[in-house]
């Protein structure tokens, strides 16, 4: 029977999560420590010893394979879930939508050719990375969700958010959004379009990661295939692969 994490069940809860560390793993127990006394923002789930859940809004993490696929089939469906992310398992009545390959960071610095001249920011304002973000199409809930999300990661520690300023114009900003257990998952890699192309997003993305290595994190991102070749060059390689899924039509 799938029952909802309590204080009582959150180290059989941890204990799945540490059989896959990157991407799902990291990124459920992090979730799990931010969101753990909001369960109207983020719910997670026991489905059994060996296979554990959290569901956002329509959105699912999938960590492990469980032992009765009906009752998660069912289970999703009646949480109204139609995208999952998952360690490889695909539920009843899901379809494979394409392959997240899962990087880590290996600790050499690249030769980054970066066109512009810029500054890196380690201490950025999220107020400003809001704004350049609403230049880049985020807008409403959306936006507001990403804020309140970054405020409460970074004030707990469990996040470190950069930018690049061209000419004091924050133009650029990528963040490790998940520290968990010594790994650092990159995440929110963004670029103005006109600053596009210029190799800024890769700049950033080589400092953050190695900063991030040199205090002992271990650095991971997940991508999918087209971006594989991009990230290859900054230092990262491909250890596994997670899948996205959505209900089949």
């Amino acid at each position: 029977m799938i029952t909802q994490v309590t204080p009582q069940t959150r180290q059989a809860f941890l204990a799945v999560l540490q059989k896959s560390p990157i991407y799902i793993g990291a990124c459920m127990g992090c979730n799990y420590q931010v969101y753990k006394d909001f369960p109207q923002s983020m719910q997670f789930f026991i489905v059994d010893a060996d296979c554990v859940l959290q569901i956002k809004g329509k959105s699912a993490f999938l960590c492990g394979t469980p032992q009765d696929e009906t009752e998660l089939a069912a289970f999703l469906s009646f949480c109204g879930a139609d995208d999952l992310k998952s360690d490889g398992y695909i539920p009843q009545g899901w379809s494979q939508a394409f392959l997240l390959y899962n990087m880590q960071y290996s600790g050499e610095q690249p030769q980054i050719s970066c066109k512009a001249q810029i500054e890196i920011e380690q201490a950025t304002n999220l107020t400003d990375v809001m704004e350049m973000l609403r230049d880049e199409a985020f807008t409403g809930e959306k936006l507001d969700n990403f804020y309140a999300d970054a405020c409460r990661r970074k004030n707990q520690g469990f996040a470190q958010i950069w930018a690049a300023r061209q000419k004091g114009k924050l133009v650029a900003t990528a963040g490790a959004y998940s520290m968990y257990q010594n790994e650092a998952y990159l995440a929110a890699v963004e670029t103005l379009p006109m600053y596009r192309a210029q190799g800024i997003a890769s700049a950033l993305v080589a400092a953050l990661s190695h900063h991030l290595h040199t205090q002992g994190w271990r650095v991971t991102l997940s991508c999918k295939q087209n971006r594989v070749h991009l990230y290859s060059c900054l230092g990262f390689a491909t250890v596994n692969t997670a899948v996205a899924a959505v209900p089949k039509v």
